[in-house]
């Protein structure tokens, strides 16, 4: 995995430098440090890091684990619970949230490498998805051969979908949707064989 830029949430300096120290040993950057739930929703609004370390219990008047509920649902940006806290306690705090994962305190290294860099992966396999979801609705509009996103002219449908319907003589889209998919610059696609 890449280098990642990581803000860590915790209002124990000492933590705060150690946490710091062990993620840029393991070669990410730390972007910011920050000690209340409102300045970590504040500094992600403003850096978007790749992955937030959020301790639970913060100073403020936004507690850690209702400053990571918001970090994730306005920014799509993983959150790592730490806590220091026994299992039963942080469960009371955590239900009825999507937040994990969490990691106890104090923190192994290797499961925080593990849990940052699976985070942060899982997130951009998310995001990848909602694109791959979105671009048929792009295409659903009307294209011209003059159209700057176009690098051939339209093909005419083919297949068992192009064939007239039992009802009538209109072609079936299938087929017009995908021939119109593999003549957009940008298709990730192979061209379909015949």
């Amino acid at each position: 995995m890449s280098r990642l830029r990581l803000m860590v949430v915790e209002d124990e300096f000492i933590v705060a430098l150690e946490l710091r120290e062990v993620l840029e040993g393991m070669g990410h950057r730390v972007c910011r440090m920050v000690s209340s739930g409102e300045e970590a929703v504040d500094a992600a609004a403003i850096d978007r890091p790749d992955c937030v370390l959020m301790d639970v219990n913060i100073r403020g008047a936004l507690g850690g684990v209702e400053a990571a509920a918001t970090i994730q649902a306005r920014f799509a940006t993983p959150v790592i619970l730490l806590t220091g806290l026994p299992g039963w306690a942080l469960e009371q705090q955590v239900r009825g949230t999507r937040l994990s994962p969490v990691l106890a305190k104090p923190i192994d290294h290797e499961q925080l490498r593990a849990c940052s860099t699976a985070s942060v992966r899982r997130t951009r396999a998310r995001d990848r998805l909602r694109l791959v979801r979105a671009r048929p609705r792009k295409l659903g509009r009307t294209m011209t051969s003059e159209d700057p996103t176009m690098t051939g002219e339209l093909n005419p449908p083919t297949g068992p979908a192009a064939e007239p319907s039992a009802g009538g003589s209109q072609p079936g889209l299938a087929a017009e949707e995908v021939s119109l998919a593999w003549c957009c610059r940008g298709s990730s696609r192979a061209s379909p064989k015949g």
